[in-house]
């Protein structure tokens, strides 16, 4: 994994996200191929960072992480936003890249007449990048952007109930795609559209394995439960990790720094019930 920092931000890049790269690009004419992943990789990161200094507006601690589907801006605080916050948060990093898009569409023009062929790869790779894998990241998809967006308005107008609301859109959504995918034989589209189903799945808890009953609160519970939970988030099983949380903490679990510094909350750190679970402590 390739790691460094990159205006102040901590950013990984592991092998598959170089190697999807290539797999999703042209592969028939080397130097296409170098472009495209130079495209792919430098328009990813623009729309992380995008995210990243959203972040960094909001006092939270961003890290950035290029991986197989793409690219993952977490948080290291954790710091309560408001909806209208996360939606901006949300919204930051898909604005970065539909700005570059659409200001390279606008000088290709003026570019193409006299463009060789190395540079009209380029125009067309930045685009399709930077403005059309933005405008995609906008359909109110879990985990896209767009689904959080979607989410937190749902949140915001209906409660906690509204998360449940843009989880179903989700999954109609999801399943449309994969269908027309798989029609069209579209391959990449088809396996996207079904792991982007499979995350929504595993979100409500459905045709997973069930962690148990909680156990009576005491003081003797603390650390098994809190264990119990941080593993439990980081398989992904978000609703049973913070009732075992709770149950941490209820019995007696107290250690705040610990549970800044755990990476297995990155995800649920501005989940309402983590972030009043955190300030019970």
């Amino acid at each position: 994994m390739l790691q460094f920092r990159l205006f102040g931000f901590p950013v990984a890049v592991q092998p598959f996200f170089l190697i999807t790269a290539w797999l999703i690009g042209p592969r028939n004419d080397l130097q296409a191929t170098v472009l495209w992943i130079v495209s792919v990789f430098i328009g990813v990161m623009a729309h992380e960072l995008g995210h990243a200094y959203a972040g960094r507006h909001f006092a939270l601690d961003p890290v950035i992480t290029l991986h197989g589907f793409g690219g993952m801006t977490s948080w290291r605080s954790n710091r309560p936003l408001g909806h209208a916050q996360r939606i901006f948060l949300s919204a930051a990093g898909p604005a970065v890249g539909i700005v570059i898009g659409l200001a390279v569409l606008i000088l290709a023009p003026r570019l193409l007449p006299d463009a060789g062929i190395m540079l009209t790869r380029l125009i067309h790779y930045t685009v399709w990048v930077n403005l059309g894998w933005g405008v995609l990241n906008l359909a109110p998809v879990l985990p896209l952007d767009g689904g959080h967006i979607a989410a937190s308005a749902a949140e915001a107008a209906f409660g906690p109930r509204g998360r449940s609301f843009a989880v179903i859109l989700s999954l109609i959504l999801t399943g449309a795609l994969a269908l027309w995918a798989m029609w069209n034989g579209q391959i990449w589209m088809t396996i996207l559209a079904v792991v982007l189903a499979a995350s929504n799945i595993q979100s409500v808890g459905w045709f997973k394995p069930k962690a148990g009953p909680a156990p009576d609160a005491g003081p003797s519970d603390a650390l098994r439960s809190y264990d119990l939970a941080r593993g439990l988030a980081q398989g992904g099983q978000h609703d049973e990790a913070l009732q075992w949380l709770e149950v941490a903490v209820k019995s007696g679990f107290s250690n705040g720094a610990v549970m800044d510094a755990d990476p297995a909350w990155s995800v649920l750190r501005n989940e309402p019930r983590f972030v009043d679970l955190r300030r019970s402590i």
